[in-house]
């Protein structure tokens, strides 16, 4: 007498299984996308030259936040600047402002560059503001105030000094800032 086997399939079970699969698979998938799209603006904004030509004018581009530090107060950002003799002001302010085609493509390639003008200032709401630019979705550079008693952070933020002792050409062989966050 031969048995005959019987293959019962729980359909249930089955499309859970199918249904958890997916789902592994489409939560890899984003991990992978997630990864890529972070390496990839890293890979665009972590590399700024140290020194950039903005009409005819030499500007060396100095990291505001020291290694390891996340923000800074206002008050601490005014003073290093000037430790740095990298305390511009108005008339700096707006000559990037009046050239911002010659701001370099490492720089404005990113969008999330800010560079902080601390001795142009105004006293608003109770507090002394330092000015500072930064680029909106369209790619222009536009001017805005900053609260010297709110904390400052990022590290895509920088100084700017004045350079007139190294020419166009040398920008080229200072070394390139890494953004450390």
């Amino acid at each position: 007498m031969e048995k005959e086997l019987a293959v019962v399939i729980d359909w249930g079970l089955v499309f859970w299984i199918l249904v958890l699969g997916c789902f592994f698979i489409l939560a890899f998938a984003s991990i992978v996308m997630v990864l890529t799209f972070f390496l990839r603006q890293r890979s665009l904004v972590s590399r700024i030259p140290a020194a950039m030509t903005v009409g005819g004018i030499i500007y060396e581009i100095l990291p505001v936040l020291l290694p390891g530090e996340r923000y800074i107060v206002g008050n601490v950002l005014r003073t290093r600047a000037t430790d740095l003799g990298a305390d511009l002001g108005q008339k700096d302010c707006q000559h990037l402002l009046d050239h911002q085609g010659d701001i370099p493509i490492p720089v404005t390639s990113n969008g999330k560059v800010v560079f902080a003008f601390p001795d142009w200032t105004r006293w608003q709401y109770g507090d002394w503001e330092f000015a500072y630019i930064h680029q909106d979705e369209k790619g222009n550079w536009f001017q805005r105030w900053w609260p010297e008693q709110r904390e400052w952070g990022g590290s895509d933020s920088y100084f700017l000094r004045r350079r007139s002792d190294i020419t166009a050409t040398s920008c080229a062989e200072l070394p390139v800032h890494v953004a450390s966050g």
